[in-house]
C-alpha cells in the first residue's frame, strides 16, 4: 500500500473507539508504531490523529467524572457534551482520513499536542 493509504488508515482507526473503548487509539498507535519510519506522512498524520483521539477519550472522560460528580444532575449539561463530541469526532475523523488520503495535512481540532 501506499504511504497517503497507511496515513488515512491512522484517521480511520480511530472509528475502533466505537466497538472497544480505546480502540482507536491502540489502532492508530499500532498502524503509526508500525509505519511510521517507512512514511513520513504516517508519522505526521499518525500523530495527529493519535493527539485527537487521546484528546477526545480525555474530553468525555472529564465529562463523565462531571456528571458522576454533580451526582446525575451534571447529566443535562454531559449527555449534550457527548453528544457534540462524537460528532466533531466523525466529522474531523472523516475530514482527516480524505486529506491524508489526497496527501495534505490535516489540523485538527480541539487536540491537546501529547504525542510530538
Amino acid at each position: 500500500m501506499k504511504g497517503n493509504t497507511w496515513a488515512m488508515l491512522c484517521h480511520l482507526a480511530g472509528f475502533a473507539s466505537y466497538a472497544t473503548g480505546v480502540g482507536g487509539i491502540v489502532g492508530t498507535l499500532l498502524v503509526w508504531a508500525i509505519k511510521k519510519d517507512e512514511f513520513p506522512e504516517v508519522d505526521l498524520n499518525g500523530k495527529a490523529a493519535l493527539n485527537f483521539n487521546i484528546s477526545m477519550h480525555l474530553y468525555a472522560l472529564l465529562t463523565g467524572v462531571f456528571v458522576v460528580f454533580t451526582f446525575g444532575v451534571g447529566a443535562l449539561i454531559g449527555v449534550p457534551i457527548l453528544l457534540a463530541l462524537v460528532v466533531i469526532h466523525v466529522v474531523c475523523t472523516v475530514m482527516g482520513a480524505l486529506a491524508a488520503n489526497e496527501g495534505r495535512d490535516y489540523g485538527y481540532a480541539l487536540t491537546i499536542r501529547m504525542v510530538r
